[in-house]
């Protein structure tokens, strides 16, 4: 799991995610980073909906930019509209 800077966890914040182990299930970790604008896209995968760019509703997936890196997820079907709600 990566924390981006200025979410608790442990260690020193810097301009760099800071990447902790966490073993906590899934659920449990959605709810504790809820307020911090992560949002749940897939069974297996949390997103910070800040750096959240497109939606890609044919092909369910979206897109994400952090620094100068893309990353394209898949989106599970039921949450492509829970996720469209959220980002609006």
């Amino acid at each position: 799991v990566m924390f981006p800077t200025g979410l608790p966890c442990h260690g020193e914040h810097s301009s760099r995610p800071v990447r902790e182990l966490v073993t906590i299930g899934i659920g449990n970790l959605e709810e504790m980073l809820q307020d911090y604008g992560f949002i749940r896209i897939s069974r297996s995968f949390l997103i910070n909906k800040n750096y959240l760019v497109r939606l890609n509703h044919k092909n369910h997936t979206c897109r994400l930019i952090y620094d100068t890196q893309t990353f394209e997820l898949q989106v599970s079907q039921d949450r492509m509209k829970q996720i469209e709600e959220l980002s609006v």
